[in-house]
């Protein structure tokens, strides 16, 4: 298996305070993965982006 795993935050304020590190990982990733509400707040991506969106009842699931 290849690639990396970034973590980062994207709130609570508003998108445009996001930090420039952050906005770049988001642009630059294939996969987004997290809280439906929280994907929602990220503008679309690069075209193939793919979106894996869970509720916050299924943390470890979501983390495996």
């Amino acid at each position: 298996m290849t690639g990396s795993l970034i973590v980062v935050g994207t709130g609570p304020g508003k998108p445009e305070l996001m930090t420039p590190a952050t906005r770049t990982a988001l642009d630059n990733a294939t996969d987004l993965v997290g809280y439906g509400p929280y994907l929602d707040r990220v503008a679309g991506g690069p075209v193939g982006q793919r979106r894996h969106a869970s509720d916050n009842r299924v943390e470890l699931d979501r983390a495996r």
